[in-house]
């Protein structure tokens, strides 16, 4: 899944909370916009993003919940964060403009899932770039409170743009992917052919090779 990512960093790992035997985690209670169950956000970052997600849920634009785990254990990140989502229930039931960012730190996976009403804005492509360009520098340094932070205020930039504007960047974007996936498949179609013609002409030389050496 392209919203999903690894966070590959060489910090150190963060003391496992599930029991011996334990495959699936039990659900967080969502009593808090952040739900810090790996105890790696210092209070002013909590408290930081605790106030950008509740002025974004002021203004109406999304209801972003953050759920950070030492690990989820044998469920992978996005079987996690969907069942997380489900029972969350974030945004309105009109708009449908809930978000997930579902973090495991020992796992170095987090994965971001947006309801329908932001998948216009928010789809898995844009999802992904913030992940890659916006949160992932951050947890390689081992600083996931300034990633987090990074990463919601690039969600709160698209929210507060034009709708149309934002949908028209988010198509662009997969404009472009859908265009570099062409262009390499181009790419390694050509360098199949050449290499198909030349095998093919080492075969030929070879058989001709052998049949005059054969006829001489």
């Amino acid at each position: 899944d392209p919203s999903s990512r690894s966070a590959n960093s060489n910090v150190v790992p963060v003391e496992n909370d599930m029991a011996d035997g334990e495959s699936i985690r039990g659900l967080p209670t969502l009593n808090a916009p952040v739900i810090d169950q790996a105890n790696i956000l210092s209070a002013a970052e909590k408290a930081q993003l605790e106030g950008q997600i509740r002025n974004l849920y002021d203004q109406g634009k999304a209801q972003i919940g953050i759920v950070i785990v030492p690990t989820t254990g044998q469920e992978s990140i996005f079987d996690f964060a969907m069942r997380t989502a489900e029972a969350w229930k974030l945004g309105s039931a009109k708009q449908d403009n809930g978000l997930l960012i579902a973090v495991a730190v020992n796992d170095r996976r987090l994965h971001i899932a947006t309801g329908y009403g932001l998948e216009g804005v928010i789809p898995d492509i844009i999802a992904s770039r913030i992940i890659r360009d916006q949160i992932t520098p951050y947890f390689k340094a081992g600083q996931y409170g300034q990633g987090l932070i990074s990463g919601v205020t690039e969600i709160e930039r698209i929210v507060n743009l034009d709708p149309e504007i934002a949908q028209q960047a988010a198509d662009e974007l997969k404009e472009r992917q859908a265009q570099a996936l062409h262009e390499q498949q181009a790419k390694d179609k050509t360098l199949s052919t050449v290499f198909f013609i030349l095998i093919a002409g080492i075969v030929a030389s070879f058989i001709i090779g052998n049949r005059l050496s054969a006829s001489v």
